[in-house]
């Protein structure tokens, strides 16, 4: 009984570990591919211009929300809404 369990865990470990070897294998494979497309690395330059563009979003995004918050558009938007 005991060398059952014993046989049992053996292969099962077995299978587990060449199922592992496989995808690593498998992994490096698309890992290498996609590092040699080049389109994992990206440009100083773009990198340079989402950070600008991202910090301009956000000053705009905190403009509108000061101008969503300013009672007096809430005022003018209850307003609005009773015509």
């Amino acid at each position: 009984m005991e060398n059952d369990y014993a046989l049992m865990t053996v292969i099962t470990v077995f299978v587990i570990c060449v199922s592992a070897s496989e995808m690593f294998k498998i992994w490096m494979k698309s890992r290498n591919a996609y590092t040699r497309s080049g389109i994992g690395k990206a440009d100083k330059t773009q990198v340079e211009q989402l950070t600008s563009e991202n910090a301009q979003l956000k000053a705009r995004i905190a403009t509108l929300e000061k101008i969503v918050i300013d009672p007096a558009y809430q005022l003018g938007q209850q307003i609005k809404n009773l015509k």
